[in-house]
């Protein structure tokens, strides 16, 4: 079993309609992605291994009334969210891999700037 910390490093209520760009790969193969989405809340989490002190940042976009992750390489979509919640200037964020994704939130790769 490996032990972690986590460490809420920002947790904003967006309650906001964003919209994509609407170029995820999906939505080039045909998928349906919403002209706009939803998003309740962003949440930015440090987490550290007790074992070696290794930090990971990663992040969650929540839309609750999506019910797809479709919207994964979307090009504007993350950094229209994180500028929606004011935390644009204390952290890049990313999509991480694709079997990260959930249905009702979108899971980020993060950096501390």
């Amino acid at each position: 079993m490996v032990d972690f910390k986590e460490t809420v490093l920002a947790s904003v209520d967006v309650n906001s309609n964003i919209a994509p760009a609407g170029d995820s790969i999906w939505a080039r193969d045909g998928v349906v992605v919403p002209n706009t989405i939803f998003v309740s809340q962003v949440q930015i989490i440090e987490r550290t291994y007790t074992d070696d002190g290794m930090k990971i940042v990663e992040g969650l976009i929540f839309h609750p009334e999506y019910e797809g992750w479709e919207v994964y390489t979307d090009s504007s979509f993350v950094n229209d969210v994180m500028k929606a919640a004011k935390l644009d200037d204390k952290f890049s964020a990313s999509f991480s891999e694709q079997g990260m994704q959930y249905t009702n939130a979108c899971h980020l790769d993060v950096e501390v700037l």
